[in-house]
């Protein structure tokens, strides 16, 4: 009987820990390729930042999302999981707001604390680029941010398909 009128007690000093625990970390899982985790907080891994902006610039030069890969491959760049790249691959980076210095939230677009990659302009001109069939599978999950200067209010009510 005793130990059950402290659990609720437990329970919340439990909770407080994970929140500092996250609070300091400022990542969960698995780290966005381009990033890494130093000291606790999450920092640019400029070797794999270089991909993510070859990546972007190919892109707004005309390359298919295949076409990428297939680059990527060809050079020698290997992904942070399996062994070559994909056309899936190639959209998820290029859909990814993380690296333009946002992330998701229940559907909301925020600005995270984490340093960008990309610059907005560049992130927005690269969901304007569709080559083929094979590309436009992937039109539905394009989205358009903000730019640098708009206020607040139009950057936190950006909603995410």
């Amino acid at each position: 009987m005793h130990s059950e009128c402290k659990r609720p007690h437990l329970v919340c000093v439990v909770r407080l820990v994970l929140l500092r625990v996250v609070a300091r970390i400022s990542c969960i899982g698995r780290v966005t390729y381009g990033y890494k985790v130093e000291s606790g907080s999450l920092v640019v891994d400029e070797e794999q930042a270089e991909v993510i902006r070859r990546i972007f610039r190919l892109r707004l030069q005309g390359k298919t999302l295949l076409g990428i890969a297939k680059e990527l491959d060809a050079s020698g760049v290997k992904p942070s999981l399996g062994k070559q790249w994909g056309d899936s691959s190639i959209s998820n980076i290029v859909d990814r707001p993380f690296y333009a210095g946002y992330y998701r939230h229940k559907g909301v677009l925020k600005r995270g604390s984490h340093e960008p990659i990309i610059d907005v302009e560049t992130f927005n001109a690269a969901q304007r680029v569709f080559h083929n069939a094979r590309d436009k599978l992937f039109e539905p999950r394009r989205i358009q941010l903000p730019m640098e200067n708009e206020d607040a209010r139009s950057e936190s009510s950006t909603q995410t398909r």
